[in-house]
């Protein structure tokens, strides 16, 4: 996909929150190099997957971490495992089984 002029901040958005999730201190550091690459692959004619790529792998390089999100998947799993019991029973003990599972 091409890539358009609102993806330039919206990538350095996310650059900042996955920064924020992993290190804040990083948070400067984390920009210029956003920008630095940003500015190098930014263009017309750039592929808006590739350059989100390269973004997001600089960041997380700098921020050690190939997943700044394995912490929040981590507690999603931990609530739904808890969760999973009382579900099970809902849909098992349903005349539809089906329908309550969707």
């Amino acid at each position: 996909m091409k890539i358009t002029p609102e993806c330039f901040p919206c990538l350095l958005r996310r650059s900042l929150y996955e920064t924020n999730l992993v290190n804040p201190e990083l948070g400067y550091e984390a920009m210029k190099t956003a920008a630095d690459v940003l500015l190098c692959e930014f263009g017309e004619n750039s592929n808006s997957a590739e350059v989100a790529t390269k973004v997001h792998r600089a960041v997380y390089d700098l921020l050690g971490t190939d997943d700044p999100y394995k912490d929040i998947k981590k507690r999603c799993n931990d609530i739904a495992l808890k969760l999973y019991p009382r579900a099970e029973e809902l849909v098992r003990g349903s005349e539809d089984p089906f329908k309550a599972a969707v």
